[in-house]
C-alpha cells in the first residue's frame, strides 16, 4: 500500500488528492499533468487488466 492507497496505479486524480492532503495545495488535473511533465514524469494508459469472457 503506497500513500494509503491499495496499489502502485497513479492517477491523476489520485496524484492531485495527495498533492492537497500532504501539502494543502489544490491543482487541476491540467495542472498536476504540466506539473509532472514539468518534472520528468511520465504516464501510460493502462487497458483492462483481463479480458472477460
Amino acid at each position: 500500500m503506497k500513500h494509503g492507497y491499495p496499489n502502485d496505479r497513479w492517477t491523476l486524480v489520485l496524484v492531485m488528492q495527495l498533492i492537497d492532503r500532504r501539502f494543502g495545495v489544490s491543482y487541476s488535473i491540467v495542472n498536476v499533468r504540466r506539473l509532472l511533465n514539468s518534472m520528468g514524469i511520465r504516464w501510460q494508459l493502462l487497458g483492462p487488466l483481463r479480458k472477460r469472457r
